[in-house]
């Protein structure tokens, strides 16, 4: 398992979502087979989509990747003012069990939502 990206590694790097075929690194995955990998690995979880969210994000997040190319996990820094949650971030967006269509902003992430409406 490869180590997560943190959110200030994502915010300070803006290249991340540049295909680099002289250093070997994929396309990203298009959107629609990204939704359809989110579903089907949230499907072969067997939980629901919060409770994956909220215990084996990780675990989720990392299969995910596995699936996909040109994706980073990420997860907030330790002194980052947000949940411990793994996510997967491609082509310019962010992904996990509750969102399988992917947004733009990592705070618009359900878990994400709920932590910052306290």
């Amino acid at each position: 398992m490869s180590k997560p990206l943190t959110l200030g590694e994502l915010e300070n790097d803006k290249d991340l979502n540049v295909y680099d075929s002289e250093n070997g690194l994929k396309p990203p995955a298009m959107p629609e087979v990204i939704t359809r990998a989110v579903l089907e690995l949230t499907a072969a979880f067997d939980e629901r989509p919060y409770d994956i969210n909220n215990g084996r994000c990780e675990e989720f997040a990392f299969e995910l990747a596995e699936q996909l190319s040109g994706c980073f996990v990420i997860c907030p820094d330790w002194e980052a003012d947000a949940p411990g949650h793994f996510w997967v971030f491609v082509g310019g967006r962010h992904y996990d069990a509750e969102i399988p269509e992917g947004t733009d902003d990592w705070r618009d992430l359900p878990i994400m939502k709920r932590y910052f409406r306290k």
